[in-house]
């Protein structure tokens, strides 16, 4: 009997040791690491280091940045700008104003609305004080030092005569509010010291309502001619237009000091369902 037990002394041992293999969770790949660089600075006391720019997963378009500022002056902001190429356009995210000052990592997200897809180029600038003092270029999965090459951003084909162009573009009426959403793309550089603001008229069966909003959310004043920005502009109403209204809206530029000439810039006929290029027919 006893060579009978050091046989089943070895099969359960056998069967223990499978069972051990089969309990071992499986091996998971990695996500690859991201790299970071550190980029050129010009024109400033600082040094940006440990920049990384990468896709979210799982998000199409949707772009993750972090940095690093170091400086021995802890009040200088550092905010950065994103444009990237998706969808034929050049699409700038709006960053926080306040920008970074020097110390912890930031992380913030670039959203690429309204587009839903992969994008094709990235380019990240650093501001100090207002004056671009490095940038980074993201193509083909990698990230270096510099900005991107001329032709990267190309402006995108032009529709209309308008220093303004506006595309995807949507009309809510509501709660004594016009609300504009849409792409607005900057075809032509915006005079030195002057602001954009956003006019509509619009008429129903009970007159009409019209009203003026500065665009304080869409940073039209500050993006490179050729790229576009997204976003709603709410524009206060004397009264909640009634859904049928056309409304007429014109795009506008003033000197935020000295005379209050005014520029038109574009003009658009919108209804909630439609919006078109040019002046409404009873304009």
């Amino acid at each position: 009997m006893k060579p009978l037990l050091v046989l089943a002394g070895a099969a359960i041992g056998a069967c223990s040791s499978e069972s051990e293999k089969r309990s071992e969770p499986p091996i998971l790949e990695r996500p690859e690491p991201r790299r970071s660089i550190d980029v050129t600075v010009s024109g400033a006391p600082i040094s940006i280091r440990g920049v990384e720019l990468a896709p979210v997963s799982r998000t199409p378009g949707v772009m993750e940045l972090g940095y690093r500022v170091e400086t021995s002056d802890r009040s200088i902001n550092v905010p950065a700008r994103i444009m990237c190429r998706v969808g034929g356009y050049n699409v700038v995210y709006p960053s926080p104003s306040d920008g970074k000052i020097a110390g912890p990592r930031l992380a913030s997200l670039f959203r690429p609305d309204p587009f839903n897809e992969p994008v094709q180029a990235c380019e990240v600038a650093f501001f100090v004080s207002g004056k671009q003092v490095a940038a980074a270029c993201y193509r083909d999965a990698a990230l270096v030092d510099g900005a991107c090459p001329d032709p990267t951003f190309a402006p995108p084909p032009r529709a209309t005569k308008f220093s303004v162009e506006l595309t995807r573009a949507s009309l809510e009426l509501r709660h004594g509010t016009a609300l504009v959403s849409g792409l607005f793309t900057l075809a032509e550089p915006l005079a030195a010291g002057h602001k954009f603001a956003m006019q509509i008229r619009c008429e129903d069966s009970a007159g009409v309502a019209s009203g003026e909003g500065e665009l304080a959310f869409l940073p039209l004043d500050s993006i490179p001619v050729g790229a576009s920005v997204y976003g709603p502009v709410a524009i206060f109403l004397a009264r909640t237009a009634e859904p049928t209204a056309e409304c007429a809206l014109r795009i506008v530029s003033r000197a935020t000091s000295g005379a209050p000439a005014e520029q038109i810039h574009a003009r658009y006929c919108l209804t909630t369902g439609v919006v078109q290029a040019g002046d409404c027919s009873g304009t």
